[in-house]
């Protein structure tokens, strides 16, 4: 699989959810196709959830899919 990105900072949120959508369901197939499963570790929130919603529709393995919550806001305090 190799890098890809899109520029999304001069986007509608519809834009921007769709397109997200469609990028990381490519991914998961790209992995899907390549190997048993993969881990996708998500943010909470309002910005991410149409995505989300998005994506739960998306036809994929989805018992082969780990999904994992993440907070970005967590620091290293030293």
């Amino acid at each position: 699989m190799t890098a890809r990105s899109i520029d999304l900072r001069e986007t509608t949120p519809d834009v921007f959810a769709r397109q997200s959508c469609a990028l990381l369901a490519q991914w998961m197939r790209d992995v899907l196709s390549a190997q048993e499963g993969c881990t996708l570790a998500l943010s909470g929130g309002s910005t991410p959830k149409p995505v989300y919603e998005l994506l739960a529709r998306e036809d994929l393995a989805w018992e082969r899919v780990t999904v994992c919550l993440v907070d970005e806001r967590h620091t290293d305090e030293q």
